[in-house]
């Protein structure tokens, strides 16, 4: 398993079972690695990516692991492809 540092995400590939290590000795959302990694917010559990247009590029789905109405498990298996998306 590779670890990657926090003066590395911006730069850094996504890579599976990788760690994207925080920033060290910070407890606030400033240290955490989604925002330098992908260019998403630092808040919430939907994380959205703007474009240079100000238009929805992508979301990021976060989880705590700890909410049992929100279970964090992905079945690979029943998986359907998104309908088309208009513009």
């Amino acid at each position: 398993m590779s670890r990657i540092a926090f003066s590395d995400l911006a730069n850094a590939d996504l890579v599976v079972d990788a760690v994207y290590e925080g920033l060290k000795g910070t407890s606030n959302v400033g240290g955490e690695p989604l925002h330098p990694l992908l260019g998403v917010g630092n808040m919430g559990g939907f994380r959205k990516k703007l474009g240079a247009s100000g238009r929805l590029v992508g979301v990021v789905l976060t989880s705590t692991r700890s909410e049992p109405d929100w279970q964090d498990d992905l079945d690979p298996f029943s998986w359907k492809d998104p309908p088309e998306l208009s513009h």
